[in-house]
C-alpha cells in the first residue's frame, strides 16, 4: 500500500493557509501524513499556524527563515511515507490530486521510480479559476525523446503542488536546491532527468495555482534566482556527451526577452539597481552569442530605462 506525505512551506501566509490545509484534508484518496513547515513567520503568524496545526492534527515543524526548497527539504527529512507531494500555502488541491497522481504511477508498466505531474489551473486571489490550461502540448517532458537542451530552453510547468516524487528520489538528487527563491522546480526536474528517472506525465488537473500580488515571481528574489539559475547550468560540470555551447544557447534564448523586460518595467530605485546590475552580467555571460541586431536593442533598450532613473541617482 502506498503511503503519501505533503509538505507545505508557511511564511507569513495566514490569508490563505487554511484553504490550502482544507483541501489536503479533503483528498478522496487521504494523505498518511500532511507536514506544515513554519519557515520563520513572525509571532503572530506562528502562533495562527500552530493552532491550525493542532486544529487539522497536523505535524508541525519550524525552523529559521530560508525560503520554500529549504522549508519543504525540511519536511522531507522527516516525512515517513513512501511519496512525497508539496503545496504552497496560497494554492489548493483537487479533490482527486491524490487519486490521479498515484493513478499514473500504476499506469507505468515498470512502476514508478522516479516523479508523476499532471496540470494545474489558474486562479484569482479569490480562488475563482479562470483558467484550465495550465500547459502548452509542446511543453510535456517525454523522457523518450526529451534532451536537456528542450529542458534549459523552456519554462516545463512542473510545478510541485501538481506533482508526487519517490522519496528515495528526492533524496537521491539531494532535493531542492536551496540557493533559489525561485526556479527550483525546473531544477529539480531537470536533475532528476538527468539521473536517468522516470518522469511521467497524466493529462489531468490536480491543483490550483492562485494568483495575486506578494508571490515570488514578483519579487526581486526571482530576479536574483534567474540569474543563479542561469549561471549553475551554464557552468556546469557536464560529462563529454553534453555540448556545452547548445547549453549556453538554450538559456540565453530563453531569458534574454525577460531579463531585459524586467529592465524596462522597474517601478523602484532598489529594483532599477539590482536588474541594471542583472542585466549587465547576463550581457557580459553571453556577449560572444549577441547578433549585432541584438546588441543595438540592448542598448536602446537600456537607454529608455535609464532616462527614468538616471536623474533620481545624480
Amino acid at each position: 500500500m502506498e503511503t503519501i506525505a505533503l509538505i507545505i512551506p508557511f511564511y507569513n501566509g495566514s490569508k490563505y493557509i487554511k484553504d490550502a490545509i482544507l483541501s489536503a484534508i479533503h483528498q478522496t484518496l487521504p494523505f498518511d501524513e500532511i507536514i506544515v513547515v513554519n519557515d520563520g513567520s513572525n509571532e503572530k503568524e506562528s502562533d495562527y499556524i500552530k493552532i491550525l496545526a493542532y486544529r487539522y492534527k497536523l505535524i508541525y515543524e519550524t525552523k529559521q527563515n530560508g525560503g520554500q526548497g529549504s522549508a519543504r527539504n525540511a519536511g522531507a527529512r522527516i516525512a515517513n511515507s513512501q511519496y512525497l507531494c508539496f503545496l504552497d500555502q496560497d494554492d489548493i488541491l483537487l479533490p482527486d490530486h491524490n487519486k490521479i497522481l498515484i493513478d499514473g504511477i500504476k499506469k507505468q508498466p515498470t512502476y514508478m521510480r522516479g516523479v508523476v505531474y499532471a496540470n494545474f489551473c489558474r486562479a484569482e486571489a479569490d480562488g475563482i479559476i479562470y483558467s484550465r490550461m495550465s500547459r502548452p502540448k509542446n511543453r510535456l517532458i517525454d523522457v523518450n525523446n526529451r534532451t536537456i537542451y528542450s529542458f534549459l530552453s523552456q519554462d516545463i510547468h512542473v510545478l510541485p503542488s501538481a506533482m508526487m516524487i519517490l522519496k528515495s528520489t528526492f533524496i537521491d538528487v539531494c532535493g531542492f536546491d536551496e540557493q533559489f527563491r525561485g526556479y527550483e522546480d525546473d531544477d529539480l526536474s531537470l536533475r532528476i532527468f538527468m539521473r536517468g528517472y522516470h518522469i511521467t506525465y497524466v493529462d489531468k488537473d490536480v491543483s490550483v495555482w492562485r494568483r495575486h500580488g506578494n508571490q515570488t515571481i514578483n519579487s526581486e528574489a526571482m530576479m536574483i534566482s534567474r540569474l543563479q539559475y542561469i549561471n549553475k547550468w551554464c557552468d556546469y560540470l557536464y560529462n563529454d556527451t553534453v555540448d556545452v555551447r547548445k547549453v549556453r544557447m538554450s538559456l540565453y534564448r530563453r531569458f534574454r526577452s525577460t531579463v531585459y523586460h524586467d529592465l524596462v518595467k522597474v517601478s523602484s530605485l532598489s529594483e532599477y539597481i539590482l536588474v541594471n546590475n542583472i542585466v549587465q552580467l547576463f550581457y557580459n555571460k553571453f556577449i560572444d552569442l549577441h547578433s549585432l541586431d541584438y546588441k543595438i536593442k540592448y542598448y536602446y533598450r537600456k537607454k529608455i530605462s535609464s532616462k527614468k532613473w538616471d536623474k533620481v541617482l545624480s
